[in-house]
């Protein structure tokens, strides 16, 4: 019982950042600002735990077909959770002037990006870089993933 009360706290608190009255669920509040500061030399490991911790929250806030189970496989064979990770089929670099390339954790394809980031991406969690937030950032990232597929079903990643 601990520990589920536990997991449930740690949750809200990654999910809303210490908002007070967290369990109404508000729409806004960043849902984990730890995995925008990711950095590849925190290791495979860190990186691998917090991506997940970052997965369970944004699927408890924001359901999707298949539940956590798909989302992570879809992340895991896209982009074996790391968040930096780009096609190497593709050329160029992730940035919105080149429009190659599929780019972080659920590989969206650059082309695509910024009109995901207009539509599925609250406004309120990025308003410093809002809508040039990059695919590399896995909050980002995972958020217009899960809001994309909740309007559209799986079908950019083949389910």
């Amino acid at each position: 019982m601990t520990r589920l009360i536990l997991a449930t706290s740690l949750c809200l608190t990654l999910l809303f950042g210490g908002v007070a009255n967290a369990g109404t669920r508000q729409q806004s509040g960043p849902c984990d600002g730890r995995a925008s500061d990711l950095k590849p030399s925190y290791g495979t490991v860190i990186i691998d735990r917090r991506v997940r911790q970052l997965e369970h929250c944004i699927e408890n806030r924001w359901p999707v077909p298949g539940g956590f189970a798909k989302l992570d496989y879809i992340i895991e064979r896209e982009s074996g959770r790391f968040p930096w990770a780009k096609n190497p089929d593709e050329s160029g670099a992730c940035h919105f002037a080149n429009p190659y390339g599929s780019c972080g954790l659920a590989q969206h394809l650059q082309r695509y990006w910024l009109g995901r980031v207009h539509t599925f991406l609250p406004r309120s969690f990025f308003p410093g870089r809002w809508p040039y937030v990059s695919s590399l950032n896995a909050r980002a990232n995972l958020i217009v993933t899960v809001r994309y597929v909740r309007a559209n079903g799986w079908g950019a990643w083949g389910g």
